[in-house]
């Protein structure tokens, strides 16, 4: 028998399309496990929320052969040989290849310079985020949303490269799953890689919000964006709050709770987790 995620007031309140959508997505991709006799252990004092929250449709972000070389013609891939894939374009030039797929826009730049085992000058952290900011901003890359920036590094014996990551806030709330964009840097500022996994989307409507505590009743079920262990004997939620989840073939931005916390096993061992539950 089908779980059933949302109930009839909802199907009526949000629309056909989108409720469909989310569930698709939850029965493929992100069924958990059912956490049977777990005690679920709420750590978070208070769980106050406001009673609505705006939901986003995704634009049509399809890429044609126009569109594919305009963005070569960024990444100096001056003529380019194209190969018109079924669902991907992939264009080479030289060293370089963009990868571009044309549902969803999504591509992938990379230089295929061999990379110095040794580099002399790699531009510090801060550097490296300030040449990427300017490179993603000057080719209309980079959207005002994208406000977060995290900063990994590629070693060797040294630093051979820094990655420097930008992600997405809406409506002062985090984005997760696929939305990201990564330039990666390196010798002398040099632009290796660049990958954009996101979709541009418009304001749907407002929504109420579910609940918390129908929520946890999710999570009791598993019905869960993410995992949890097997066999959880406690489950202790320490914080709780909103953002947006996105995925490449949702149709909608969803908006969700975000469930930080330990899970105790059989065993008493704990292990952190991040679960993520819809909201709508």
């Amino acid at each position: 028998m089908r779980r059933k995620f949302f109930d009839k007031k909802v199907l009526l309140a949000l629309g056909f399309t989108l409720t469909v959508i989310s569930l698709i997505l939850l029965i493929l991709n992100f069924l958990g496990r059912p956490l049977n006799s777990a005690e679920i252990i709420l750590r978070q004092k208070e769980v106050n929320f406001p009673a609505e929250v705006n939901v986003y449709r995704f634009q049509n972000n399809k890429v044609d052969k126009t569109k594919a070389l305009k963005l070569a013609g960024i990444f100096g891939l001056e003529n380019p040989e194209i190969q018109d894939e079924e669902d991907r374009f992939i264009l080479k030039d030289k060293n370089k290849i963009l990868t571009i797929e044309k549902k969803t826009g999504f591509f992938s730049f990379v230089s295929e310079n061999k990379p110095l085992l040794n580099p002399k000058h790699i531009p510090p952290t801060e550097k490296a985020v300030s040449l990427a900011r300017n490179f993603l901003t000057q080719n209309n890359l980079l959207p005002e949303r994208f406000k977060q920036v995290k900063v990994t590094e590629e070693k060797a014996e040294n630093v051979i490269a820094r990655n420097v990551w930008f992600y997405p806030v809406v409506d002062n709330l985090p984005v997760y799953g696929v939305s990201r964009i990564g330039v990666r840097i390196g010798e002398n500022g040099e632009i290796m890689a660049v990958d954009k996994y996101y979709r541009d989307f418009t304001f749907y409507r407002k929504q109420k919000i579910k609940p918390f505590r129908n929520a946890l009743e999710q999570l009791r079920k598993g019905q869960i964006i993410g995992d949890l262990p097997a066999s959880l004997k406690k489950i202790y939620i320490e914080k709780v709050s909103l953002g947006y989840y996105e995925d490449e073939r949702q149709k909608f931005l969803i908006p969700v709770y975000v469930v930080v916390g330990e899970a105790q096993d059989a065993r008493g061992q704990l292990s952190k987790f991040e679960v993520f539950l819809p909201l709508i």
